[in-house]
């Protein structure tokens, strides 16, 4: 499953309403979860493996409706904290994650770049390129023909 970088807010359950953006729920015939409010006051569709729709579904625990770990954005973005600080990490945010989350996409994945985008929900390539930071030596082995995720090797 692909951690595709949206903000803790947006974490909630497949095909529920939500307490905390009101109204959440997977649009006819897409495979994704529809955010009727964003950041930037819109609203979209965020594609999810089918991987991902089911670990969300085993979460549900027979709840119909909020967040999908039982807490508010605030309490993840605590526990988030915690985690690291019990864990001798420092200076990572949990908003690092979305950054590391876009750069894993371009690198592990044959999606191009508008897929990645409209995943991310980027408004801009601008903006999403801010948020990808790709390895040197991963940019290194795709000049020498290796595939994103570590396939086979293609002749350029």
């Amino acid at each position: 499953m692909y951690s595709y970088g949206t903000r803790p807010e947006q974490k909630t359950k497949p095909d529920k309403v939500s307490r905390q953006t009101g109204a959440l729920r997977k649009k006819e015939g897409h495979n994704g979860e529809y955010l009727p409010r964003t950041k930037n006051e819109s609203e979209r569709t965020v594609p999810l493996s089918p991987a991902a729709i089911g670990i969300l579904r085993e979460l549900e625990n027979g709840e119909a409706d909020g967040p999908v770990f039982g807490m508010a954005a605030m309490a993840i973005t605590h526990a988030y904290m915690k985690a690291c600080k019990r864990a001798g990490i420092e200076d990572l945010t949990f908003h690092d994650l979305r950054h590391e989350a876009t750069s894993r996409l371009f690198e592990n994945t044959d999606l191009d770049v508008m897929e990645i985008r409209s995943i991310t929900g980027h408004r801009s390539m601008q903006m999403l390129a801010r948020y990808s930071h790709l390895r040197t030596h991963r940019l290194a082995d795709r000049l020498a023909g290796v595939r994103r995720g570590g396939g086979e090797k293609v002749t350029l």
